[in-house]
């Protein structure tokens, strides 16, 4: 096996601790997606920018590193062994990282656009065009209600 660099090791260690800041900020945004806390959704794309910042410029150290052939450090086919090193469980480690952003990615994605959905027929039944029916004062079905009362 060949002997990892510094370099090596160091890029693996800023990886896995930019990726898990950010797995947790994901995670905190999908509570803030469920609350509806708008304010908070927007503090925590604040704290993710320079997180993705950095790991652009990891991304960028590993492809300048790459040698032609084998990269710096690949996750493709990565297997679990008894005897893995450190270096090894540490690429295992980003490597599940990696799948668990992803994941929690798809769920806020889900969850974002099931607000958006919610946001633009509120914003529509407010400014009088929805076909649906809701039922008025008096108990009988009625076309929104709302655009009769509020102009916008």
């Amino acid at each position: 096996m060949k002997p990892r660099s510094s370099s090596s090791t160091d890029f693996l260690n800023n990886a896995i601790s930019s990726l898990t800041e950010l797995y947790f900020l994901l995670l905190n945004e999908e509570k803030a997606l469920i609350d509806n806390n708008y304010d908070e959704l927007i503090a925590l794309t604040t704290e993710k920018l320079p997180i993705i910042t950095k790991l652009k410029s990891l991304d960028d150290f590993e492809k300048y590193n790459r040698t032609d052939d084998s990269t710096f450090i690949s996750t493709e086919n990565i297997t679990s062994t008894s005897d893995t090193n450190p270096f090894d469980d540490r690429l295992n480690e980003l490597s599940e990282l990696v799948s668990k952003i992803k994941i929690q990615n798809e769920i806020n994605g889900l969850l974002l656009n099931q607000l958006l959905l919610r946001n633009s027929k509120l914003l529509s039944f407010f400014k009088g065009k929805t076909d649906s029916e809701i039922y008025g004062p008096d108990g009988l079905n009625t076309k929104n209600v709302a655009s009769n009362h509020v102009k916008v």
